[in-house]
């Protein structure tokens, strides 16, 4: 659950990192968009930051939940700063890579 919530966070900060123009053209996922039509990606950065926060609190409870997902917006905002700094091409693999692991050590 907490690898998944990660993994959430992580692409949340990546869909908030696209609808930013810094960002978007160190990221050569998708072709250069004016500023209306990133909306979607702002949408949906937030609702994957919002999954994330509420997968830590229905797995650790109120108060260990919200001091947890704080600490994995940290982390995921650190991956993604390194990444785009030190690997920009390579982030959504490395988000690719982050959601299926998530997904694979999901426990009920």
């Amino acid at each position: 659950m907490v690898m998944l919530a990660l993994a959430l966070a992580h692409a949340g900060f990546i869909g908030l990192a696209l609808a930013m123009d810094r960002h978007a053209a160190r990221i050569p996922l998708i072709p250069p968009m004016p500023g209306s039509a990133r909306w979607p990606l702002r949408l949906t950065g937030l609702a994957l930051l919002l999954a994330s926060g509420w997968l830590s609190l229905l797995g650790w409870g109120t108060g260990p939940g919200s001091a947890g997902w704080f600490g994995l917006l940290t982390l995921a905002g650190l991956l993604l700063a390194l990444g785009l700094a030190l690997w920009p091409r390579q982030v959504a693999v490395i988000a690719l890579l982050l959601l299926t692991l998530g997904l694979m050590l999901v426990d009920d």
